[in-house]
């Protein structure tokens, strides 16, 4: 694969070489799916030590994903408020998922940006989706000259102690 000059999340996705442009796509679909399949949604419950007659507390239902939550996080502290719009995030992730992402440095990308390093992070750590953890991509960890991972190795999988008795299906670690 040609290395030739690096690529940073200012950037946008077509000016990766073709194998890791592909991840990073992929990435971007993954993204798409959990944000619309998951959104904050809070739902008013009995209270645990009522008060009064009919006392109510939020309680959350759905929880938007961590990806998203911690974008938000990160932008609430940076911006000094929460100036950071779900409908703007979801445009974003329409632009990057048909490959219309446009250069950091105008304010219409800079969701673009944000949703590209989150990308870029993930394909390079590895991830937690729901109970499963999804190893770093060697593809892109190539690309930017990193180590490569081993997909084998405990640190991506963990191990799991075979003498332990899976007899019960409450032990059984998956």
């Amino acid at each position: 694969m040609k290395r030739g000059k690096l690529w940073d999340h200012t950037r946008p996705l077509r000016e990766l070489p073709v194998e890791v442009h592909q991840f990073f796509i992929e990435e971007a679909r993954e993204l798409k799916r959990e944000f619309l399949e998951n959104r904050l949604q809070v739902v008013l419950i009995p209270a645990p030590e009522p008060m009064y007659a009919g006392h109510m507390v939020r309680a959350v239902e759905n929880k938007n994903p961590d990806w998203y939550r911690a974008a938000y996080n990160d932008w609430s502290k940076c911006q000094g408020k929460s100036n950071c719009k779900r409908t703007r995030m979801h445009r974003a992730l329409d632009r990057v998922c048909t490959g219309r992402d446009g250069v950091f440095g105008s304010y219409r990308f800079r969701y673009d940006s944000i949703l590209r390093e989150i990308m870029q992070d993930r394909l390079m750590e590895g991830y937690q989706s729901l109970e499963l953890w999804v190893p770093p991509s060697n593809t892109v960890l190539e690309y930017f000259g990193q180590d490569l991972v081993d997909p084998c190795r405990e640190e991506v999988f963990g191990w799991y102690d075979l003498d332990e008795n899976f007899d019960e299906p409450d032990n059984v670690p998956f």
